[in-house]
């Protein structure tokens, strides 16, 4: 590919976070509040601490195949099949995280700007993702500077929060009630705040010095975002206190915190609970963009290599180096999520945690098997590790699908099975056609 159509080390770290930071910082504030109030942070670094072996092997995994996505680890360490399913799988998961973040998007502007209210939610999130497939057609530095853009907004309200919690900071709110018991439920929603870290698998081919780079762009937005969110967390408690945990809905947050910085300052602090809520729109819109962005080339892996019916159209490039078809496919397959869910948030959440572990798990399986061929032990350590945290972070998830019913799974696995038959139906000797 031409140097041309590549992105460099810094923006493929601003690309990560894009990814990463998103509605999910926001929609746990108040959940995380309630299960363990000031110590909240914590739950974050503890689930950074589990993933942290998956981030290390996947930064493994792209130092051994040099440009490699989902896809390239699970054909060449274990076989086609499990690269499929590791590329299919995410593929399809990771846009119910785009829809759900177009969606949460959609009704903060409609909150903002009440006359909106008179157009369904539903008819907005399909404009966004059409906008959006528009845009990621273009050349992908355009799309980079766009990223960027989405980077820096998103930034607003949560370095508003810590600043403010740096100056308000109030010992008052250290002692409070802790319900540890409610933790593992808590586990799935931090996988969906922390997921994205992964996006230079999906666009390591397009980074300059892939070898190199793309290690280093997974690492870098892992460890800031890990701090960005603790700190985030920590300190919108030490300014709300226990009365977050009570608040009922995400929109109360910002609310809730400015009547505690600003506790009389009447039609100023209304406009900028709008700016702080319009910024968390702009953060929840980049995240989805973002998705929108690398999320296709992960399509574009498994056509590449002929497993799905009209491969070759499917992995067929526009001008500027982008598989627009696979755009188009994106945008149906989250359309059909915004209709089917109607935005509804633990589905979509429950999905967008699941189809990441399943690629994980396959990713870091091949990386042990890698070593395992090599029969060096110490090798072995770090994807053992991994493979631990795969199985605790996928019980977490599957308790959760117990206490919040079959519905999430069922829609997911109904689209992975699909796309394992469309793969066998390819593989079909050329007489039975």
């Amino acid at each position: 590919m031409p140097e041309s159509h590549k992105i460099s080390l810094l923006t493929a770290i601003f690309i990560n976070m894009n990814i990463m930071i998103g509605a999910g910082v926001f929609v746990n504030t108040i959940p995380l509040a309630k299960m363990a109030g000031i110590l909240s942070p914590l739950i974050y670094l503890l689930v950074g601490l589990l993933i942290l072996p998956l981030v290390i092997s996947i930064s493994r995994l792209l130092k051994i195949h040099p440009g490699g996505t989902f896809y390239t680890f699970g054909a060449r360490e274990i076989n086609p099949l499990m690269g499929f399913i590791s590329a299919w799988g995410y593929f399809v998961g990771k846009l119910a995280s785009a829809t759900l973040m177009i969606h949460f998007a959609a009704l903060i502007i409609q909150n903002t700007f009440t006359d909106l209210k008179s157009i369904p939610t539903v008819g907005i999130d399909l404009g966004i993702i059409t906008l959006f497939t528009i845009l990621n057609t273009l050349n992908m530095r355009i799309g980079s500077r766009i990223q960027m853009a989405f980077v820096l907004m998103k930034n607003i309200p949560i370095l508003f929060i810590i600043f403010s919690g740096l100056i308000l900071f109030n010992f008052v709110n250290i002692d409070t009630a802790i319900n540890l018991g409610s933790i593992p439920l808590s586990i799935p929603l931090i996988i969906y705040a922390f997921a994205g870290f992964e996006a230079s698998c999906s666009l390591s081919a397009h980074i300059q010095n892939s070898e190199k780079n793309a290690p280093k762009a997974l690492l870098i937005s892992f460890f800031c975002v890990s701090f960005i969110y603790a700190a985030y967390q920590f300190m919108f408690y030490s300014i709300v206190g226990a009365e977050l945990g009570n608040l009922s809905h995400y929109f109360e947050i910002f609310p809730a915190l400015i009547s505690k910085i600003m506790p009389h300052s009447g039609p100023m602090a209304l406009k900028i609970q709008a700016v702080l809520q319009l910024a968390i729109a702009l953060s929840s819109l980049g995240s989805g963009y973002g998705v929108l962005f690398s999320n296709s080339w992960n399509l574009y892996a498994v056509a590449k290599h002929s497993h799905l019916p009209g491969s070759a159209l499917l992995s067929s490039l526009n001008q500027h180096g982008v598989a627009q078809i696979c755009l188009i496919v994106e945008a149906l397959i989250a359309t059909a999520y915004i209709l089917i869910t109607w935005g509804s948030p633990i589905p979509l959440q429950q999905i967008g945690a699941f189809c990441s572990i399943l690629a994980y798990t396959i990713s870091v399986v091949a990386l042990w098997m890698n070593a395992y061929r090599q029969k060096n032990r110490t090798q072995l350590i770090v994807p053992s590790l991994g493979l631990i945290s795969c199985l605790a972070l996928a019980g977490t998830c599957l308790y959760g699908f117990t206490q919040n019913g079959t519905y999430a799974p069922g829609l997911f696995f109904g689209l992975l099975i699909l796309g394992v038959i469309l793969f066998y139906w390819q593989k079909r000797p050329a007489s039975a056609a």
